[in-house]
């Protein structure tokens, strides 16, 4: 399948009268769609999860589909952020179309899909509504609620999720991380920045 028809296959243009927000309704009450990541974006999960970004694009959504696929649903939805009035599209993925060369186009040809339109605060989930996914390129980050049989979401997915060790490891700052800066300002740098991310991502989704 070459580019233009896997674009054709799987990014749809809104119909008349048809909003992002419309299309985000259908969760309005597990997601909050005005809210972004390091925010609680999702209501009374039973689950949460966070995954790697760059784990999320080498995987090219494939953990979804196939997730998806195993419990029976029909379509997967990938919405731009919902504050986004003037994009009119968005991604629907017939899960009865799936075949192993989706997978790969997906998976190779993905940024050229224009898929990065959609990675910035971009919501995904399918028609059983058992979890929702919100995405941000900017922080590296995914986030997961699992709202049902969350042992099928945790045990049948594919991409490793963070532990809070592992997220400490990795994102917490520390002033000898910056150079060319006195410690004082270091310090401050890393203050900020572990107030504003890092430990309201630990209290949101870790705690």
């Amino acid at each position: 399948m070459d580019m233009k028809k896997m674009r054709q296959q799987i990014i749809k243009e809104l119909e008349e009268q048809q909003t992002i927000n419309s299309l985000y309704e259908c969760i309005q009450n597990l997601y909050s769609s005005e809210k972004e990541t390091p925010e609680q974006v999702f209501k009374n999960p039973t689950s949460l999860k966070v995954f790697s970004f760059e784990d999320f694009v080498e995987e090219g959504l494939n953990s979804f589909i196939k997730l998806s696929i195993a419990e029976g649903a029909d379509s997967l939805f990938w919405l731009p952020a919902n504050d986004w009035i003037d994009f009119n599209q968005y991604v629907k993925i017939d899960l009865s179309c799936v075949s192993e060369t989706l997978y790969d186009d997906i998976r190779t040809k993905w940024h050229k899909g224009n898929f990065g339109l959609f990675t910035e605060y971009g919501c995904i989930f399918n028609e059983k509504k058992k979890w929702v996914v919100q995405i941000s390129e900017e922080l590296e980050l995914v986030v997961m609620g699992i709202f049902q049989d969350a042992e099928l979401a945790i045990n049948g997915f594919q991409l490793e999720a963070y532990t809070k060790e592992r997220f400490l490891e990795e994102y917490e700052n520390f002033p000898e991380d910056y150079l060319n800066l006195s410690y004082k300002a270091a310090e401050k740098d890393a203050q900020i920045i572990n107030e504003a991310v890092v430990y309201p991502m630990i209290k949101n989704y870790f705690d």
